[in-house]
């Protein structure tokens, strides 16, 4: 792995950007957005499933900057609720 120009390690210009850390960064923030999702879910959950005013459904239209149809997240909403892609958003019904 190689480490900030600042600790001796290679960047990949003269500014210091090192791409490999910044891919590595982003791999890790996706990663911990898929485990939010998996525990998270459940706040989806309870707006479509209250007792007082549940919703009928929820609309997502980005997840971190993404369309939400074609986001690497979009499989694990789809195993907690009946989610149906809507051009580039992603709808979410309560499953039944």
């Amino acid at each position: 792995m190689l480490g900030a120009p600042d600790q001796g390690g290679e960047s990949d210009d003269e500014s210091g950007f090192n791409a490999v850390g910044a891919l590595e960064t982003a791999e890790m923030n996706k990663e911990r957005v898929r485990i939010l999702l998996d525990r998270y879910g459940l706040l989806f959950r309870e707006l479509l499933q209250r007792d007082f005013l549940p919703r009928k459904r929820i609309k997502i239209e980005t997840i971190n900057g993404e369309p939400a149809a074609g986001s690497v997240h979009a499989a694990a909403l789809t195993r907690q609720f009946d989610a149906q892609p809507d051009g580039q958003s992603l709808t979410l019904y309560r499953k039944v």
